[in-house]
């Protein structure tokens, strides 16, 4: 226990350092005086789009999620649309990231599905997610022509599109072993149970067959396709976000381009969360954006915007489905700590 809490310290001093190193050297580069005019140009004709296309996005996740979890039990699309917000909610009213956790409860108390096999279709679904991405990130890499000064950058993406493949690879390899589990007697969760105290090793079998019961794939190949469709149909949804909010800036990028970002953006989200640093989609939504000729400052307003509307869109819903569900905001902190402890 003790290595685990100076293992998180060690990452949050870390991140925090590295916060503050990658914000000065953003900052240098940029004008005060641009920033403030590049936030005065904003206009506001397109945030009421930028809203709705988050909204939107969101909704083809509990979409795809719902062709998920359809072998399981067929759950309503709103019940879903609505565990994925207050999810989201989650994470604003408590610092620790349990958006998966809130919404697998979510669904377990209004479903009667257990927690472990919830959260089993929540694994299948950011797969699905993240191999949907590398097929994007390779026809990106064919079709997009790149200047010379990207060279270095298009051939770390290419780096970066094996490994990632390799990565969720393995994962489909682990999920599939963990799926044969229950028809092995739980041999494979009694396994890695075996230096763990009987009560623990029973807890670890149970799950883990709750678990493997939620790795399933849709039966028919229209729901499979449908999968795939929506996550691209999610993927198109960013991209537009990405485009209305740079006309918010009279600035007009191409499907391709905003394809590209999207991908990117993720990324670094994904690098700069490993890594703790605060602020990382920020500061590569400049980074991107300057990329292909628009201002730091500019880039930098983007990306506040698309955070911004981001973070409004899923208070105003979160809450919304909040008080749908009678639940107060004191209870939903409460509740995502108790998930936290109990999983930590």
């Amino acid at each position: 226990m003790r290595l685990r809490m100076g293992w998180q310290g060690a990452r949050r001093v870390l991140g925090l350092v590295l916060s503050v190193v990658v914000f000065a050297v953003l900052f240098r580069y940029l004008s005060a005086e641009d920033l403030v005019a590049a936030v005065q140009r904003i206009d506001p004709v397109w945030i009421l789009p930028l809203l709705g296309l988050i909204a939107l996005g969101e909704l083809t996740r509990a979409l795809k999620w719902r062709l998920i979890l359809a072998p399981i039990r067929r759950v309503g699309v709103v019940r879903l649309y609505g565990a994925i917000m207050i999810g989201y909610l989650s994470n604003l009213v408590i610092p620790l990231r349990v958006s998966p956790l809130v919404r697998a409860y979510m669904v377990r108390v209004k479903e009667g599905i257990p927690t472990s096999t919830v959260l089993a279709t929540v694994a299948v679904d950011r797969l699905a997610d993240g191999l949907v991405s590398v097929g994007l990130l390779a026809a990106v890499l064919v079709t997009m022509p790149f200047p010379e000064s990207l060279a270095e950058v298009r051939a770390a993406l290419v780096t970066a599109g094996w490994v990632l493949l390799g990565i969720y690879l393995g994962v489909v390899v682990l999920l599939a072993l963990a799926a044969r589990a229950p028809h092995a007697g739980g041999r494979v969760w009694l396994a890695l149970g075996r230096p763990l105290p009987r009560r623990w090793r029973a807890w670890l079998v149970g799950a883990g067959r709750r678990f493997a019961r939620g790795l399933v794939v849709p039966p028919t190949w229209w729901g499979r396709l449908g999968v795939v469709g929506f996550a691209l149909a999610h993927k198109a949804t960013q991209v537009w976000q990405i485009q209305v909010a740079a006309r918010a800036f009279d600035v007009q990028l191409g499907f391709t381009v905003g394809l590209f970002l999207v991908l990117f953006l993720g990324a670094a989200v994904i690098a700069a969360g490993t890594l703790g640093i605060r602020g990382g989609y920020y500061v590569a939504t400049a980074v991107g954006l300057g990329w292909f000729g628009v201002a730091e400052e500019t880039g930098l307003a983007m990306g506040v915007l698309m955070g911004g509307a981001s973070l409004l869109t899923v208070a105003l819903l979160g809450l919304a489905f909040v008080w749908a569900e009678g639940i107060t905001v004191g209870e939903l902190r409460a509740w995502a700590e108790r998930i936290k402890g109990e999983t930590a």
